[in-house]
């Protein structure tokens, strides 16, 4: 009888243990509840401010801190690249790809790669199977075909003929794709394509600006442009074989000292009278063209004075001798200094007799007159009015970097501007590639361009890059043979 009552006594114990247990459980799950639901008012309380109240600085806020915050935050999950299991079902050919130079039994399947191609105009889903060199890490690749991309180089031209040499917009150069090819573009993807080919033209670029300065005669110009809405300009700078353009820039002599330096540039420039290109280069050519628009102008404007038209006319008559002149091909070079001189003497008599007095200053058209004169008497004291005849090779005029422009005049002219700088930039690389590629190639088409940038691809070395490299060669000086170089001795 005692053990059970002993027995009783401790479950009595056990159970007045567990219900203390179980109070301070209870009062604990209240004090939760409490922080719980004063943590989510307090919450609730600082969206409310943040919704409604623009945001504090503190005193060491800058912009960097910014962008590491910024960075910080966890970003939205993108879907990500396609499984090769969903791709697989819209191949239409496959093909198998080995590394140059290894016969296909010294070889093993390394991995499989999906590219869109243009073949006969229309799209094809290709289904490569790259191989790799047995016992090493030499991997078959795809020269034509952009780096992490579905897409051939093929394409990425197409969109940028259509975009920067027809002046379309990207939503255009899409539905013609899809009418065309049947070749489905999102609007992302297309400027991706765009970048990238913009990236891989971008050494080539720099090339071609090197090799300007290096040039014997350029042409340049400018013209208005826009990104976004602020108003800039845009540059071309033209020679024999190459062309540079740049879009969005400002209308200054840093632009001129960028692609023609003072110390490298040695050539002939051909240009306007505007100021920046005013003693700039060791011999120049202004722009007869330019000049005589001036006095055609004055002439219209005012026909009835008399004075004008003459003017003009013997001016004309100054320009159609050094016309003349440039094409004898009898003339030596001693000839040609000799009729310059001439020439120069009769203009210098023109102005002399055709130099407006106080009262004609005063007469309707007389200011536009008298600065017509003395920009005409710059150009003769700086001696860039009959470069043409000395250099038959130049041009009177810079109307090849006007003929140049008339694709850039056409998209301004349609609001097919630059959004961005950075669209401005793309711009620039890709249609100077384009136009000196224009100026190289027999003709220009999709297959001949192709096949140039694929041998830039297979080699690393573009065509501008050897050319520059060919300049560069015949830049050094030839070795003296009293001086032999060390590995000569």
């Amino acid at each position: 009888m005692r053990d059970v009552k002993k027995e009783l006594r401790e479950r009595d114990q056990q159970i007045d243990d567990l219900l203390e247990t179980g109070r301070r459980q209870a009062d604990e799950i209240r004090r939760l509840k409490a922080r719980i639901a004063e943590l989510e008012a307090a919450l609730g309380q600082r969206k409310e401010a943040n919704t409604s109240k623009p945001p504090k600085f503190s005193g060491n806020y800058s912009l960097g801190q910014q962008e590491k915050q910024r960075s910080r935050r966890r970003k939205k999950k993108s879907p990500g690249r396609r499984p090769n299991a969903l791709k697989f079902p819209k191949v239409q050919r496959t093909q198998d790809v080995y590394p140059d130079g290894v016969p296909p039994e010294r070889c093993c399947f390394c991995r499989d790669r999906f590219v869109w191609r243009l073949e006969d105009g229309r799209a094809v889903f290709v289904g490569y199977r790259l191989h790799r060199e047995n016992g090493t890490h030499n991997v078959a690749t795809l020269p034509d075909v952009l780096p992490r991309s579905e897409y051939g180089l093929e394409i990425a031209i197409t969109l940028a003929y259509l975009v920067y040499s027809l002046n379309l917009s990207i939503d255009q150069s899409r539905e013609l794709l899809k009418f065309f090819c049947h070749l489905e573009l999102s609007a992302s993807q297309a400027d991706l394509l765009l970048n990238h080919l913009a990236k891989l033209w971008q050494a080539d670029f720099d090339a071609l600006v090197e090799m300007m300065a290096l040039a014997t005669v350029v042409y340049m110009d400018e013209t208005g442009w826009k990104v976004s809405a602020k108003r800039c300009y845009a540059w071309v700078f033209t020679s024999l074989l190459h062309t540079v353009l740049l879009y969005g820039r400002k209308r200054d002599a840093a632009v001129v000292d960028e692609i023609l330096p003072r110390d490298v540039f040695q050539g002939i420039g051909v240009s306007d009278d505007y100021s920046v290109y005013r003693n700039r280069f060791s011999k120049g050519q202004k722009c007869w063209a330019h000049l005589l628009r001036k006095a055609i102008k004055l002439m219209l404007s005012y026909p009835e004075t008399p004075r004008y038209r003459k003017f003009f006319e013997e001016l004309l008559a100054v320009f159609r001798e050094g016309q003349r002149l440039q094409k004898d091909g009898r003339l030596s070079g001693a000839g040609r200094r000799r009729k310059v001189e001439d020439l120069e003497e009769r203009f210098r008599s023109l102005c002399s007799r055709f130099r407006p007095q106080e009262q004609q200053r005063q007469a309707p058209g007389g200011a536009d007159y008298a600065a017509l004169l003395k920009e005409l008497v710059r150009c003769l004291a700086d001696g860039e009015l009959f470069t043409f005849v000395l250099h038959p090779e130049v041009e009177a005029t810079n109307n090849v970097s006007e003929r140049t422009f008339r694709n850039s005049a056409q998209a301004r002219n349609t609001n097919r501007t630059s959004k961005t700088q950075a669209g401005a930039k793309r711009r620039s690389v890709i249609s100077s590639i384009f136009t000196s590629l224009r100026q190289n190639l027999q003709e220009l088409t999709l297959e001949s361009i192709l096949q140039e940038v694929t041998g830039w691809c297979r080699t690393g070395q573009s065509l501008f890059r050897r050319q520059l490299q060919e300049l560069r060669d015949a830049a050094k000086p030839p070795p003296d043979p009293e001086f032999p170089s060390p590995a000569l001795a």
